[in-house]
């Protein structure tokens, strides 16, 4: 179990910049690109938000480095437990964004804390296979994978920015998710972040085609996490050396069901 004042400590850090978007408002900087004709805003949210993932990723860095069976040559491997934390502060930021008032903020925020603490705490039983509460951590980690991938993915597409923005950035983030779930397939670092990227190439490339498709955020975000979920389903059976014909066909059944729902969901729709 980590240290119960490191995890509170950090969590509060992550949570106090947060909240300081909630409360004081800066002027935006505007960053142009050179040569891409690109312009970059950044708002006060998105500002408070990087600080509060950076002290998250520094914390969550040294209570990981705290466990028994890890040692000073395993910083690459260490990497990896940042993406998460990471990307559930970023997803925070965007639904932070939405409430009408205050009181509906701070509620976000203790939700936000909680789903932090847990996720920190989840992050630390996976590293030992032989801890009693790895599986269960494991399991309650790709939930959360899969919730902040949906929050995310459907955060950048419904943005509508051009495809070498979009798609870029959504082959980042999945990359980096991907990392997150196959990391639990105890395979090389490298291996993991080679499958890994093939995922996200994949959904970026279906990110541009969707670009070019008049649909909602919602059947666009449903659309990139049903993809997210094949893909990376299928690479952690496969380097877990499980993958069969029973399993292919368990994924090609719930990505029959998924199209079948994002289909009535156009038709609604329309």
């Amino acid at each position: 179990m980590p240290d119960r004042e490191r995890v509170i400590l950090v969590v509060n850090l992550a949570l106090l910049a947060l909240g300081l978007s909630l409360v004081l408002s800066l002027p935006a900087i505007t960053l142009r690109l050179p040569g891409l004709n690109l312009a970059v805003v950044i708002t006060e949210d998105w500002f408070f938000a990087a600080v509060a993932v950076t002290l998250a990723c520094g914390g969550v860095d040294a209570i990981v480095r705290s466990h028994p069976r890890l040692g000073r040559g395993d910083a690459p491997y260490t990497v990896t437990f940042w993406i998460l934390p990471g990307f559930l502060l970023v997803g925070a930021t965007f639904f932070l964004n939405q409430m009408p008032d205050l009181l509906s903020g701070l509620a976000g925020l203790a939700v936000t804390g909680l789903l932090l603490a847990a996720v920190i705490i989840a992050e630390y039983h996976t590293i030992d296979p032989d801890d009693r509460l790895s599986g269960l951590a494991r399991l309650a980690l790709n939930l959360t994978v899969y919730l902040v991938a949906f929050l995310v993915l459907t955060t950048i597409y419904s943005a509508k920015s051009r495809s070498l923005v979009s798609a870029s950035t959504i082959v980042l983030v999945s990359t980096l998710l991907a990392v997150e779930l196959l990391r639990g397939t105890e395979q090389g670092a490298l291996r993991t972040w080679f499958y890994a990227l093939i995922c996200g190439l994949i959904i970026g490339e279906v990110t541009w085609a969707l670009n070019y498709w008049a649909v909602g955020q919602l059947v666009g975000g449903v659309l990139l996490l049903l993809m997210f979920y094949m893909l990376t389903g299928v690479c952690q059976q496969y380097l877990a050396r499980r993958l069969s014909r029973r399993v292919v066909l368990e994924f090609a059944f719930t990505s029959t069901v998924g199209l079948v729902l994002i289909g009535a969901m156009l038709r609604l729709g329309g």
